[in-house]
């Protein structure tokens, strides 16, 4: 059974630019406070046999890839559809480190727009072969990542969003932006 999803306004907005090569963003929806990253990380902090996964998955955010090697195509290789999520599957090995995820029950979905930007959405707990056959609430989110990530490209096709360095800009140069 596919899942429709009626996609209303949402805010592609700044969750962390604190880190030396990437800007990562989120996105929130109109009416709400909190953006979906920020939901991931209350939901999953509220588990505890995820707590190690979780600190684990935002050291590989922030630290790995957000200060020492930004973006790289090596950390997005887990395709799903018009995303990518985190962490990382099998094996990844960039410069002198190698890393090893195998086993991380958590999806986090992302969308990368460059090497500087990055894209985080909602994600959730990967407990069987597919997402669609888990228990967590993570189909779900895999749908309004998709979704999310679809009408950020087609705004930057469309050029009414760009992306200049480590900032998503609109087409009148300013970093609010509504999709």
């Amino acid at each position: 059974m596919k899942t429709v999803l009626k996609m209303n306004t949402f805010v592609l907005e700044i969750w962390d630019d604190e880190s030396e090569r990437v800007s990562f963003y989120s996105v929130r929806w109109e009416d709400t406070e909190l953006s979906e990253m920020d939901k991931f990380l209350i939901r999953m902090k509220s588990i505890s046999a995820v707590k190690r996964p979780l600190q684990e998955l935002l050291n590989l955010i922030l630290n790995v890839i957000g200060d020492t090697y930004g973006a790289s195509e090596e950390f997005f290789n887990r395709f799903e559809n018009n995303v990518t999520a985190l962490p990382p599957h099998g094996t990844v090995k960039i410069s002198q480190v190698q890393l090893n995820y195998k086993g991380c029950p958590l999806r986090l979905y992302c969308l990368v727009l460059s090497e500087e930007v990055v894209v985080l959405f909602n994600g959730g707990i990967k407990d069987s072969r597919s997402v669609q056959e888990s228990t967590d609430s993570i189909t779900t989110k895999f749908y309004e990542a998709n979704e999310f990530g679809k009408r950020i490209l087609a705004a930057l096709r469309a050029g009414e969003i760009f992306v200049e360095g480590r900032r998503i800009v609109d087409y009148k140069g300013d970093t609010e932006i509504y999709l």
